[in-house]
């Protein structure tokens, strides 16, 4: 739920017979919009992986940091 115009998109996942078809960066751009339509300003997202950052960067996020995870 947003707050203060701000949200994160999460949880994109494709599963493995259809990706590298485009079905995640579609599904992140089209969150992204609907976002934007219901008065968001601010949409972050945070990407696991290399190949999670190059679909993001496609559908027009930028790295603007890093953030470590620690697990015990």
């Amino acid at each position: 739920m947003p707050l203060n115009q701000t949200t994160e998109i999460a949880g994109i996942g494709v599963i493995p017979s259809f990706r590298r078809r485009g079905v995640a960066g579609a599904l992140t751009t089209r969150l992204v919009q609907e976002a934007f339509n219901t008065g968001v300003t601010v949409a972050f997202l945070m990407a696991a992986h290399e190949a999670e950052e190059r679909i993001y960067k496609r559908a027009g996020f930028s790295t603007i940091g890093e953030i470590l995870h620690i697990s015990l």
